[in-house]
């Protein structure tokens, strides 16, 4: 699959949404053809869940960006928000199924551990960095396949 595609047509499905919370969403899709060998649907519901996850923890006027860089062995996906980020406590125990700091608003723990299940099995890595108060990034290494 073509990713830059893939990712373009990604960030015009979930524009909509992020921006109805009023914040500003930016994407920056390098040009160089990256071609990866994943499942299209769970890519999308892997990315889906970073991306919708995010407003939840971004102020009205924060921001969120994807963007897509690659080298000639792997893509990277980043996803990053300006949001409350993850405490130094929290950030080993994310990935962990029914793992939450949504408190008594919800959530069931499942959508970090879903996506790192799925880059998983597309024989990727996730990784993530985050300061309390400056937000956070979520970054996606998937291995290029030759043409």
């Amino acid at each position: 699959m073509l990713l830059n595609l893939f990712m373009a047509d990604l960030c015009r499905s979930c524009r909509p949404i992020i921006e109805l919370n009023g914040i500003t969403f930016t994407e920056k899709i390098t040009s160089q053809p990256c071609h990866v060998r994943v499942n299209r649907e769970q890519l999308f519901r892997a990315l889906e869940k970073l991306l919708y996850n995010a407003p939840d923890f971004t102020p009205a006027d924060g921001e969120i960006k994807l963007s897509l860089q690659a080298d000639e062995d792997f893509a990277c996906i980043v996803v990053s928000d300006t949001g409350c980020g993850i405490s130094e406590e929290d950030l080993p125990h994310i990935f962990r199924r029914s793992f939450t700091t949504r408190g008594d608003r919800g959530g069931q723990g499942l959508g970090l551990a879903i996506t790192r299940d799925i880059i998983m099995e597309h024989e990727g890595r996730i990784e993530v960095e985050s300061e309390e108060g400056r937000g956070s990034t979520f970054t996606i290494v998937l291995p290029i396949v030759c043409n």
